[in-house]
């Protein structure tokens, strides 16, 4: 598809390339120099044919490989833009299982395109059903600077398995990618997750897999943005 690019004639074809979905929609063959540590995500600007997205020297954050990857019998998978819909279902399901919120479908739904067409603001992880369509679970991964370290955060958060695949390791599989992704990137310096207080399923499970409660309390200022909407 590339081999008729006027750059790609006068540069070669790179080795390796992947699909992203840009914001307007518009799917376009995207260069990652995979040989750049942890497959790090630049700045995609358009360059000499508008068929060719070219990815400039300043690195944002890292990016998970493309491919799916099999870990303890779950396929697990970044997420694309034809997963968008289902995440966002997923994330209004877990919200009235767990804290017994409405999540609007607008917010919900454009907040998920959003990230996953934004890989600045963080990128998901979603795992796939043997043998079948669609996807079973999802995990979303966005960054925090700590100043303090010297480094990157990734904060685990919009985790949700459809019970039918519960209890199964689907989170546990999940975790252990997202924690063997941020030991590639020498920036990141921790995995946290937030969760509620009196959710003891979920924190025997964070417990067991080698996450220890920290000292910090939550807090929040909300402001209305329904202006926005």
């Amino acid at each position: 598809m590339l081999g008729g690019d006027p750059y790609v004639q006068q540069h070669g074809a790179p080795k390796h390339f992947g699909w992203i979905e840009i914001p307007t929609g518009h799917a376009l063959p995207a260069v990652f120099d995979l040989t750049d540590r942890m497959r790090r995500r630049h700045v995609l600007t358009l360059a000499h044919s508008p068929a060719v997205l070219l990815c400039h020297s300043i690195g944002l954050n890292s990016v998970p490989p493309l491919n799916a990857r099999t870990l303890n019998h779950v396929k697990i998978r970044l997420a694309t833009a034809r997963d968008a819909e289902q995440i966002a279902r997923f994330n209004q399901a877990m919200a009235l299982e767990t804290e017994n919120k409405v999540l609007d479908w607008a917010t919900i739904s454009a907040g998920v395109e959003r990230m996953v067409a934004s890989p600045e603001l963080g990128f998901y992880l979603v795992t796939e059903k043997s043998n079948e369509t669609g996807i079973s679970g999802c995990l979303g991964v966005t960054f925090e600077w700590s100043d303090w370290r010297n480094g990157l955060f990734w904060w685990i958060q919009s985790v949700y398995i459809a019970p039918d695949f519960r209890a199964q390791g689907v989170f546990s599989s999940m975790y252990q990618e997202v924690t063997r992704l941020a030991h590639l990137e020498p920036d990141v310096i921790g995995v946290r997750l937030y969760a509620e207080q009196d959710n003891q399923r979920a924190l025997s499970t964070y417990f067991k897999l080698g996450m220890i409660e920290t000292d910090y309390r939550l807090l929040e200022a909300l402001f209305n943005r329904s202006s926005k909407r």
